[in-house]
């Protein structure tokens, strides 16, 4: 699910939730489900409009995945 992230890309670039889905490689309702239970941070432009911060939804998703490791 994950991938490296460019380095020449700036890290708190904007991205809207159809990038994102593509960047994870997810569909655009999952980006969804997890944006409505607070899984992955966004910022929300106007009243409606997500976008997400590329490493704050990597750190979210890597805090998740430390979690879920540490429950076993």
């Amino acid at each position: 699910m994950m991938t490296e992230r460019n380095e020449s890309e700036p890290k708190d670039r904007l991205l809207t939730p159809k990038q994102l889905a593509a960047f994870l490689q997810v569909s655009l309702r999952t980006i969804q489900s997890l944006t409505s239970t607070g899984v992955i941070p966004c910022v929300r432009i106007g009243r409606k409009l997500p976008r997400y911060r590329l490493d704050f939804v990597v750190d979210a998703l890597e805090n998740l995945r430390r979690g879920a490791n540490d429950v076993v």
